[in-house]
């Protein structure tokens, strides 16, 4: 439906009377999307109808804009070290709900202290995760003479996120050889969330360290239209005021999110 139809429909079904139209051109950017309207009508008068004055042109104007919202973001896996094995998820929360859904995970692994790692990218299709990307390194390296396959696509994980109303990434610490075990301390953090005031420090966004005591809202916290860097540290190496330094970081991907205008009220203010 056009939306000079869809406003006065609008309209009328809230109470209004007369006409409702669009004033000026809908101007939408990369930015944002804004318009102006104007209603009017003619109210008939009873006392100013005496003096030859039967009806009124009322009018009123308002305009709104509309800011774009992060629909998709795709990961691009760079590398991983360290002993830990790590995983590294993105989560999505449907409204109504509260169980989270793994939309895509980067899985690191250091099967044995001589065995070198596997990284495998995965994103959600449909109901599977499935696979897009696996990299195999020899020990202790990091990208150096590794071997990468890509699986599915271009290698890359992107996953919609339109539909979630809470968006959160998470590190997941483990180890499976004896070696990084002995490393696991009791008071390690073993889940590690961008949402979590009290540990969402460990993660870097485009070269800057998340502040201690504040969350990551992931749908303002991602650039639309290019990439961007993300980093975490796993096992906390810092000063005791957790402050970290990005080139102790072990986990490093870029993320690009795609922007768009989607139905319903978020991201929509009046200007006038």
């Amino acid at each position: 439906m056009p939306c000079r139809a869809r406003l006065q429909r609008v309209y009328l079904a809230n109470g209004g009377r007369g006409t409702a139209r669009i004033s000026t051109d809908i101007v939408t950017t990369p930015e944002e999307m804004r318009f102006e309207t104007v209603a009017v009508q003619n109210m008939p008068t009873t006392m100013l109808g005496i003096v030859g004055v039967p009806t009124l042109n009322l009018g009123v104007e308002a305009g709104a804009r509309r800011e774009p919202e992060l629909q998709s973001l795709r990961f691009r896996y760079r590398y991983m070290t360290g002993a830990y094995d790590k995983r590294i998820s993105l989560y999505g929360v449907l409204p109504g709900q509260t169980a989270p859904v793994e939309l895509m995970n980067i899985q690191y692994t250091w099967p044995r202290s001589t065995g070198g790692t596997t990284t495998t990218v995965r994103r959600l299709v449909g109901t599977r995760m499935t696979d897009v990307l696996r990299v195999t390194c020899p020990t202790h390296t990091t990208n150096i003479g590794c071997t990468t396959r890509v699986l599915s696509g271009d290698g890359t994980a992107e996953v919609n996120v339109e539909a979630y109303s809470h968006l959160y990434l998470q590190m997941a610490i483990s180890a499976s050889n004896s070696v990084a075990a002995q490393y696991l301390w009791p008071t390690l953090p073993r889940t590690i969330r961008s949402d979590d005031p009290a540990l969402s420090y460990r993660l870097f966004l485009e070269g800057r360290q998340v502040p201690p005591g504040q969350a990551v809202n992931i749908f303002t916290a991602m650039p639309c239209g290019r990439w961007s860097t993300q980093d975490w540290e796993d096992g906390g190496n810092g000063s005791s005021n957790n402050i970290l330094l990005l080139s102790n970081t072990d986990v490093h991907y870029d993320v690009q999110g795609a922007c768009g205008f989607n139905s319903g009220p978020a991201g929509v203010s009046l200007t006038r």
